[in-house]
């Protein structure tokens, strides 16, 4: 057990070791948001966040980080460096990794390109022993976040139709209906609400820019679309509908 450990914190694993520790914590924040459980109060968007750079940077690291730190980090991203952002997105979509949010993309990425420099690391360092460890590192890196691109791409694919997004089209048939709110709390970063379109129903992402008491269940009423948080606005009603 101590072995693997060191395996995990050594150069270069470490890296990716840190990065997979974000994303667990990520998808803890999710989990826990899910639950309506409050004990995190944590708010992390990556385009996100993506779908944050990782929903800053991960769509917009937790939307929350749920879609909390990827579209707080996306929007820090797009703010101070555009260009590498708008650079990891056309990857992304060459990749065909857009198919799903970012947030799930990257997490794909980064648990593949981990489990790569690992095996590499534990299996092959021999094939690197005649370099300088950084150099060698480096090589390690670059060569996991390839096979983690690249991994990425081919699993996510089946995944995409379960994240289909409504047409912009749509979005004006939505506004001016209700909605019940599914998450624990809503506010000018992070929110879901079901609407019940009279199928299976949609699951939106809601704002709300004011100070509200709306909670898991509760009825609002949407108001608008922002297009530079890609979530519906809304208010809440004095009585349930």
């Amino acid at each position: 057990m101590t072995d693997l450990f060191d395996a995990l914190v050594a150069w270069p694993t470490v890296i990716y070791t840190l990065a997979m520790a974000l994303v667990l914590l990520y998808w803890l924040t999710v989990i826990l948001g899910a639950l309506d459980i409050d004990i995190l109060d944590v708010d992390v968007d990556l385009d996100g966040g993506v779908d944050g750079a990782l929903d800053g940077a991960m769509e917009g690291a937790a939307e929350g980080a749920a879609e909390g730190a990827a579209e707080g980090a996306a929007e820090g991203a797009a703010e101070g460096g555009g260009g590498a952002l708008s650079g990891l997105l056309g990857l992304l979509g060459a990749l065909k990794l857009r198919v799903v949010p970012v947030t799930v993309a990257l997490s794909f990425i980064v648990l593949i390109a981990w489990s790569a420099t690992f095996l590499i690391s534990t299996n092959l360092s021999g094939l690197l022993a005649g370099l300088p460890s950084g150099i060698a590192g480096g090589l390690v890196l670059i060569g996991a976040l390839i096979v983690g691109l690249l991994g990425a791409s081919v699993l996510v694919q089946p995944l995409g139709r379960f994240f289909h997004t409504e047409p912009a089209a749509r979005r004006a048939s939505v506004i001016g209906q209700f909605c019940e709110i599914s998450t624990g709390r809503v506010d000018h970063r992070f929110g879901q609400a079901l609407f019940h379109d009279g199928a299976g129903g949609l699951v939106l992402q809601v704002r709300c820019d004011r100070d509200n008491p709306l909670k898991r269940g509760d009825t609002a009423l949407i108001v608008d679309f922002d297009d530079d948080r890609e979530a519906f606005l809304i208010e809440p009603i004095d009585e349930p509908v």
